[in-house]
């Protein structure tokens, strides 16, 4: 299409986060139709400029909230903007610095200005717990200026239409105002770009060999070792579905205070000799390596206490892996899996899927495991919808 385009983001490649991971796959989108992409991100050292797009870098912290004001190069970024150029610039997410120092210059800025929206934090409260009571507080005066905010923007696009008054806030705000410039578009895979399906191939083999063939069920979870992600709760429920020859697999992008505690707790399980199940701890793994490990599983175990619209569930979908996962965000409208609330159901799920299990799905070979990924979940209809979207705001449809 040939439009100059920014893509506005704190986190991207090779961040690896959910946010930047569907960042990049908007980008490629609106690269392969033939537009001009330059990157604004915090500061991470990256090359100025790759064959495929610019980056240009800011130093930002903070959140912008009370006690943690934004700091660093703010009033640079803020006057790069007004002085741009481009014909499109996306911003994405709430709750961080690319939008929020934005907003009180878009009326300014003579682009047509698109929020890329991944959901909210903060909006949920707790009463019983102090720390969520003081969040909640302090970030009521940004809730209170997010219907007005959205009325900045030319176009805002949400993952889902589902509403609630916890991480899909903004799309019930956009309901109660009766927001017209908008749209939903679901994000997509993270492994159908920046992956190497012969390394993909070599660790398929390798895990086929070393885990399949000495294991009857493959549970896995694939996420930052964080309380809010709650492992403690998958372990226990991995643990409590007590099936004889299994294995939890725990992948995360680094070792820390809550995989230390995961780790002891574990053991602690394992050492009253009731529970049947192993489980193995990992981290940094390359994303061939994480793409092989959805491949050789049989059921992918996500408890998360609060999500949007989890990328490692997009995942499985993607490599036809089911899964079970807590009910929170747009999880219950997603494809190829459940989504439970009570910790005894999904207990029960699991054992249900163990026994379901079939010998035969251990033994597909990897060219069948990649020529049967699942296109629902694949990055050909995000980028269908982002480009329409695009040619829809220019009229170019």
């Amino acid at each position: 299409m040939n439009k100059s385009v920014a893509i506005a983001t704190f986190t991207f490649i090779p961040d690896y986060n959910g946010v930047a991971l569907a960042t990049y796959n908007l980008f490629e989108s609106l690269y392969e139709d033939h537009n001009d992409i330059t990157i604004i991100t915090s500061k991470r050292g990256r090359p100025e400029k790759t064959d495929k797009y610019k980056i240009v870098e800011f130093d930002i912290a903070g959140s912008g909230v009370a006690g943690n004001p934004f700091t660093g190069e703010t009033a640079n970024y803020v006057r790069y903007l007004e002085e741009s150029a481009f014909d499109i610039i996306y911003f994405i997410c709430w709750h961080s610095w690319p939008a929020d120092l934005a907003l009180p210059v878009l009326d300014k800025l003579k682009c047509c200005k698109v929020l890329v929206s991944h959901g909210v934090s903060n909006h949920s409260l707790n009463i019983l717990n102090p720390r969520s009571l003081y969040n909640w507080l302090k970030w009521q005066p940004y809730f209170n200026r997010m219907d007005k905010a959205m009325q900045l923007f030319d176009h805002v696009v949400f993952l889902s239409d589902r509403i609630d008054n916890d991480r899909m806030y903004d799309r019930k705000l956009a309901y109660k105002t009766g927001l017209k410039c908008c749209s939903v578009i679901p994000n997509s895979t993270s492994f159908e770009t920046l992956i190497n399906r012969d390394v993909v191939a070599t660790h398929f083999a390798r895990l086929r060999k070393e885990i399949i063939e000495n294991n009857s069920f493959i549970v896995l979870n694939v996420s930052n070792f964080e309380p809010i992600k709650n492992q403690q709760l998958t372990l226990a429920c991995f643990m409590e579905a007590g099936i004889d020859n299994s294995v939890m697999i725990f992948i995360g992008s680094g070792f820390n205070r809550t995989s230390d505690n995961l780790m002891k707790n574990y053991e602690k399980m394992k050492g009253t000799n009731k529970y049947p199940g192993r489980v193995i701890f990992l981290e940094a793994l390359s994303r061939e390596e994480i793409f092989a490990w959805y491949l050789v599983s049989d059921l992918f175990l996500l408890t998360s206490r609060s999500e949007v619209q989890p990328l490692v569930l997009l995942d499985a979908l993607y490599t036809n892996l089911s899964y079970i996962a807590t009910d929170t965000g747009c999880i219950r409208e997603m494809k190829g899996g459940v989504a439970l609330s009570d910790k005894n159901a999904i207990v029960e799920q699991i054992k249900s899927a163990g026994k379901q299990k079939t010998v035969t799905g251990n033994h597909t070979s990897t060219a069948e495991k990649l020529q049967q990924l699942n296109p629902l979940a694949g990055k050909a209809l995000f980028a269908r919808r982002h480009v329409a979207l695009l040619r829809e705001l220019f009229h170019e449809n």
